[in-house]
């Protein structure tokens, strides 16, 4: 019930932005993720974007992404869907650095047992914006449970966004 909830209030925030300057890109990235679990190692997180850019100034974005790793004899799975704002102070330079963040829905599988939780990030970047095609790099800071602000996970990502861009 809650990812249903969380999907469609991004979906309505998506959808009532207004439409001056607007433009939405959508692409993939791959993150090296530090998991939070002691004795787990490092892997790479996948995921899937949209960016909703309004104006020059501010976006949107919507993000879903998988990272599989095991950490004590247990495999574990984790699926975050989240929604970021992100200020871009410099939106016409080719060299575009951003700050943003956002809250997400968490789905983590530990030996197939399933357990979500609402959680927020803060993250900083650079992307370097070609003719149709953004290339980026960005470092992220994550609490997937806010009812366990102690506990999150750092995750330093490359993006490639550009497979689909629309400008109304």
């Amino acid at each position: 019930m809650k990812k249903a909830m969380f999907i469609a209030l991004s979906i309505v925030i998506f959808a009532s932005m207004p439409a001056f300057s607007a433009s939405l890109s959508v692409g993939t990235h791959a993150s090296y993720f530090v998991p939070p679990e002691s004795g787990a190692t490092s892997t790479l997180m996948m995921g899937v974007d949209a960016m909703y850019k309004m104006g020059g100034y501010f976006s949107a974005q919507f993000s879903v992404e998988n990272a599989n790793y095991i950490a004590a004899g247990k495999q574990y799975s984790l699926t975050p869907i989240t929604v970021s704002l992100i200020a871009h102070p410099y939106p016409n330079a080719q060299l575009n650095p951003y700050v943003g963040g956002g809250v997400g829905y968490y789905d983590k599988r530990v030996d197939g047992a399933s357990d979500s939780t609402t959680g927020v990030h803060v993250m900083t970047g650079i992307n370097i914006l070609l003719q149709n095609v953004n290339a980026g790099f960005e470092i992220k800071y994550t609490v997937p449970d806010t009812r366990n602000m102690n506990v999150g996970y750092s995750s330093v990502t490359g993006s490639m966004v550009g497979g689909m861009y629309m400008e109304f």
